[in-house]
């Protein structure tokens, strides 16, 4: 089995394989997050708005492939006007393939373009339904998350609190 890790500048086409991968994924996370697909969209649509947004955020997007199979993506966000020394990461992983090292592949894609970035900080969004079993409290004290989640842990391993 062979896991890669690529990148996916903003295509040119809403037709993009890679695009259409990671509207897929997309979708698979909204679909997990809201349990149905309350926040979907078409490609189209997405990329119209990745368009218009470029003046206001620069992104770098990765998509994980096992064999050719899209199963993960990760996308290091930076608001170049109000916040340019600031970048937002998220990083998912299909069901399926979690706990295999997709995340932490994902994760060190992002981590190179952090530091090519020359960014001073970073921010995790963490999404995912309401918390039901054991909850860490955050140091703002607003909000809570569960600790079995696999993005809180990832995140925790990373040394974010």
């Amino acid at each position: 089995m062979t896991l890669e890790t690529r990148h996916l500048p903003l295509p040119d086409r809403a037709d993009d394989p890679g695009w259409l991968d990671y509207q897929r994924l997309l979708d698979l996370f909204n679909h997990e997050l809201l349990d149905g697909p309350g926040w979907d969209s078409s490609p189209e649509s997405a990329l119209e708005l990745s368009r218009r947004s470029v003046r206001e955020w620069r992104q770098a997007r990765f998509l994980a492939y096992l064999d050719d199979e899209a199963v993960g993506f990760g996308v290091l966000r930076i608001n170049i006007r109000d916040d340019p020394e600031a970048g937002n990461l998220m990083v998912y992983v299909a069901p399926d393939h979690r706990g295999a090292g997709i995340g932490r592949l994902l994760a060190g894609r992002l981590e190179q373009a952090v530091r090519a970035e020359g960014l001073s900080r970073l921010n995790v969004w963490l999404e995912m339904p309401l918390p039901t079993a054991e909850l860490l409290l955050p140091t703002t004290g607003v909000g809570a998350v569960p600790a079995d989640n696999p993005g809180v842990r990832m995140a925790q391993a990373y040394g974010f609190a």
